[in-house]
């Protein structure tokens, strides 16, 4: 699964930079009251980077509130007390 994330990444990277490299036109932005130029690739990139940021601060808070989850649950079972095979009584014979 990491190598397949890994050629993913690779592939979108490629994509991403020839789009780049293919669109250094400055071109007009207007909003609201300002009205800015720039190049369509930094227009494009800029939110990618922030979309992956936050993806990547998503995916952080989602492992750190797992790993608590999983912390506590052992923590939980480690004060449960231990059932052995020699507390269990045998069930009694049918009759």
């Amino acid at each position: 699964m990491n190598r397949l994330r890994y050629i993913g990444a690779v592939v979108v990277t490629a994509l991403v930079l020839i789009f780049a490299l293919q669109n250094l036109d400055a071109v007009p932005v207007d909003f609201l009251i300002w009205e800015v130029r720039a190049s369509v690739a930094l227009i494009a990139l800029v939110p990618l980077l922030i979309g992956v940021g936050l993806g990547g601060v998503s995916a952080y808070m989602r492992g750190r509130a797992r790993r608590r989850a999983l912390t506590k649950e052992a923590a939980d079972a480690a004060d449960q007390p231990r059932v052995r095979d020699k507390d269990i009584e045998p069930p009694l014979p049918p009759g």
